[in-house]
C-alpha cells in the first residue's frame, strides 16, 4: 500500500487497534450476541476472544485492524479487519465489520465501508471479497446494496458455511 488508511471521514474517525483497546471491543462484540453465537457458539464471549481475532487477522501479511470512532468523543463504535493479500487467492478481503448495537442502522457501516473501498481503488485494487455465514443471512441485503455480489457458497472448517461475496473497485 503507498497511501495510509484515512483517519476520517464524514461523521467517523479511524486508528489502528491496540491491545488498549480490547475492553471497549469486547463491549462492541457483545453488543451483538446473534452474531457471537453464529461465530463463536457463545451469546457472550471474554477478552481472550477479541484477542484471538485481533492475532489471527495481524498474523494475515498485509492485514489491518481498524477502530472505528466517532468524530465526536473517544469511544469505539466499531471495528474492521481487512486483509490485502489473502493467502488463498491474493485479493483484499474484509473479514470482519461490526458496529455497537446501538450504533447500528446510523449508516456508520456504509460510511466505513465506503471509506475502505476509495482507499482500495486509490492502492490499485480493483476488487474486495467478503464471506457472510450462513445463519447471518439478514446482513446480505446490507452488502448488496453496497454493491457486492455473491458468487459462492463455500464450507469453511472453522465457519461452517458461508457466502462469498464481491464488489467490483472499478
Amino acid at each position: 500500500m503507498s497511501t495510509p488508511f484515512p483517519a476520517q471521514s464524514t461523521r467517523l474517525r479511524y486508528s489502528p487497534l491496540h491491545e488498549s483497546d480490547f475492553p471497549a471491543l469486547l463491549e462492541i462484540y457483545n453488543s451483538n450476541p446473534d452474531f457471537m453465537e453464529m461465530s463463536e457458539g457463545s451469546r457472550t464471549v471474554t477478552i481472550d476472544t477479541v484477542a484471538k481475532d485481533d492475532l489471527e487477522t495481524r498474523a494475515l501479511p498485509f492485514s489491518h485492524c481498524i477502530g472505528i470512532r466517532e468524530q465526536q468523543g473517544d469511544q469505539l463504535v466499531g471495528l474492521m479487519h481487512v486483509t490485502l493479500q489473502n493467502p488463498r487467492d491474493k485479493n483484499p478481503w474484509l473479514g470482519l465489520l461490526m458496529m455497537h448495537r446501538e450504533k447500528q442502522q446510523l449508516g456508520f457501516a456504509r460510511e466505513a465501508l465506503t471509506v475502505l473501498h476509495d482507499w482500495l481503488r486509490e492502492n490499485e485494487h480493483t476488487v474486495l471479497h467478503l464471506a457472510v455465514l450462513e445463519q447471518n443471512q439478514r446482513v446480505v441485503p446490507f452488502y448488496q446494496s453496497c454493491g457486492y455480489e455473491a458468487y459462492e457458497w463455500r464450507e469453511t472448517p472453522a465457519l461452517g458455511k458461508v457466502l462469498c461475496m464481491a464488489k467490483q473497485l472499478w
